[in-house]
């Protein structure tokens, strides 16, 4: 089984056969399927590639290359680990026998602390690109209300209250922010993809539709509070206001 990046570069896929020479013996495997595994990666019966390269016991049987350790405790710390393969280590010296240990519990934490930065960074992109949003809409609301200032004059003298004045633009600055949602939803698809091609691996970025959901009580949160102001100041306004301003 290949990984799906490395069938790529290779160009074989499933039913391919793949040839490779170990431990001075030739081998020809069928590739059985390929694997989103983000690294490149060929995975093979271990004890068939413990027979090639001569990892066997006097009896032919194959031996393991490498041994995963298991500790009682269910929710070791890394210092627990590090106390274990310290142990095991000085056994092992004191019989002539060298081996790399690693800490996996280690390596978990590490693999989460990337993970959390990388969502930090992420998340500090999307709260600038949602402040200048509302910062713009909060602007061009405003420049709409001193523009339309004749508009709200006539609904003012025709007896339209302040509740409907604020509504009209409240309602203009939602579809703004409804509009900029369906736009962005397609270069979301388009970036999440070019992210996982500049990436050295070919790692796939899953996109889940609840994230829309969520992009979209956040726009509606968002052109809410950035409409609010301009729409209070449009109800604000009196027909004297207005005809003192013309």
């Amino acid at each position: 089984m290949l990984s799906s990046s490395l069938a790529k570069a290779l160009g074989k896929g499933a039913g391919d056969k793949l040839f490779f020479t170990m431990g001075g013996q030739d081998a020809e495997f069928e590739i059985i399927g390929v694997a989103s595994y983000p690294f490149d990666g060929l995975f093979v019966d271990w004890q068939v590639l413990a027979r090639m390269s001569g990892f066997t016991d006097s009896q032919g049987k194959p031996l393991p290359g490498v041994l995963f350790g298991k500790l009682e405790n269910p929710d070791p710390s890394v210092d627990d680990v590090e106390v274990v393969m310290d142990h095991i280590s000085a056994v092992l010296l004191a019989e002539g026998i060298s081996a790399n240990l690693s800490n996996q519990v280690e390596e978990a934490e590490s693999n989460a602390e990337n993970s959390m930065l990388f969502g930090m960074i992420f998340g500090m992109t999307a709260a600038v690109m949602a402040a200048v949003g509302a910062i713009g809409l909060l602007a061009a609301l405003s420049m709409a209300v001193l523009e339309r200032q004749k508009e709200i004059g006539v609904m003012r003298s025709i007896g339209a209250s302040s509740l409907t004045v604020a509504s009209q633009f409240l309602v203009e600055g939602l579809l703004v922010g409804l509009a900029a949602w369906i736009v962005g939803v397609p270069f979301a698809f388009l970036f999440s993809g070019a992210l996982a091609a500049m990436l050295p691996f070919g790692l796939e970025i899953p996109f889940a539709p609840f994230s829309l959901v969520i992009g979209l009580v956040g726009m509606l949160v968002i052109a809410t509070v950035s409409s609010l102001w301009p729409s209070l100041n449009a109800a604000r306004k009196t027909v004297a206001q207005i005809i003192r301003y013309q």
